[in-house]
């Protein structure tokens, strides 16, 4: 390398101190960088345009995942008043100790069977629970022991709300579950599932 003191030809100037510590390869990249800035501004408008898409699909499973946690939160309620509908059916005697001990057997095949995992087997396990209720209060309004601010007005009224709250929430659930499951199966969106995102399977 020649002395940086010697003088230089006219019209050429001495290298900057980066020129002299950076290597040539940074000043190729850098060159190559300068010849195809075009297409470096449009490769980065589509990474920033996926990722806002992504970002947004997040956002909707969220939204379907917090519908679904409330129906769980619905269901796990209406188990939970199962053991005082058996307390006061024994009192009662309405119900023979056989549909009362598979109205129990049910409630801990609901407790075992994940809604997650099996949701067409938990429902035909809480339809079973939903057909014995209703005979048994169906009883009990034919005896005229459904009277105002009784107990059982009070039991029917919660399991009413419950059951109101279920079938709102299973209609608005298999709404945006069809629509979000429709928009993954199509043409270009389905590109969506390379980002982990998957069917919701509705429930009837």
């Amino acid at each position: 390398m020649g002395n940086i003191n010697t003088p230089l030809p006219a019209g050429i100037k001495p290298p900057t101190f980066w020129e002299r510590v950076l290597p040539q390869w940074v000043w190729d990249f850098i060159a190559f960088g300068n010849e195809h800035i075009l297409w470096f501004i449009g490769l980065l408008i589509i990474i920033l345009l996926i990722k806002f898409a992504v970002d947004h699909k997040r956002k909707q499973r969220k939204q379907i995942h917090k519908l679904w946690l409330f129906t769980l939160f619905f269901l796990s309620k209406r188990q939970m008043m199962i053991p005082l509908v058996v307390a006061l059916a024994k009192r009662d005697g309405l119900l023979d100790d056989e549909t009362l001990e598979d109205l129990l057997e049910i409630r801990q095949k609901c407790r075992e069977v994940p809604f997650k995992k099996s949701p067409r087997k938990r429902l035909e396990l809480e339809k079973r629970v939903s057909q014995i209720l209703y005979r048994y209060f169906t009883d009990l309004d034919k005896q005229g022991k459904i009277r105002p601010k009784s107990k059982f007005e009070h039991v029917i009224h919660d399991l009413e709300f419950i059951d109101h709250k279920l079938v709102e929430l299973q209609k608005t659930y298999n709404k945006a579950a069809h629509a979000w499951n429709n928009h993954l199966r199509r043409f270009p969106t389905f590109f969506f599932k390379f980002f982990g995102f998957k069917d919701f399977e509705p429930f009837e």
